[in-house]
């Protein structure tokens, strides 16, 4: 292999694992503040509530089998229900973009399911 100057790609990712781990164990400015600041006798707020849904049933299908088929068991880990209650809380844009992507999928699951239907009904 040709030598080359500069850190190379080891270097690289070194200091990246560095950084990330500098970041999980380094306290942050509010975490630092909470030890020296003393409780005020207010009660903390309860957590919200969830947010409802932000897909429907089919949506949320064609997510959990989309997902099913890239990892198998995200159905069991509940990948769909997490990532809809994470569009629940998001942007429009973001949620339009997210459905706009999610129906181009399902729309070309759906056309290729159509072809392969009708070259096995063709052959039969």
């Amino acid at each position: 292999m040709s030598e080359t100057s500069g850190p190379g790609r080891r270097g690289f990712l070194q200091a990246l694992a560095a950084g990330a781990g500098a970041g999980l164990t380094l306290p942050g400015p509010a975490e630092s503040q909470a030890a020296h600041h003393t409780p005020s006798a207010a009660p903390e707020a309860p957590p919200a509530a969830p947010a409802a849904p932000f897909l429907d049933p089919h949506q949320l299908e064609t997510l959990a089998s989309l997902a099913e088929a890239i990892v198998p068991g995200s159905t069991a880990a509940g990948v769909a229900p997490f990532v809809d209650r994470l569009l629940a809380e998001d942007t429009p844009q973001r949620q339009g973009a997210f459905l706009a992507a999610l129906g181009s999928v399902y729309a070309r699951v759906m056309s290729t399911s159509e072809v392969i239907e009708k070259k096995i009904y063709r052959s039969s």
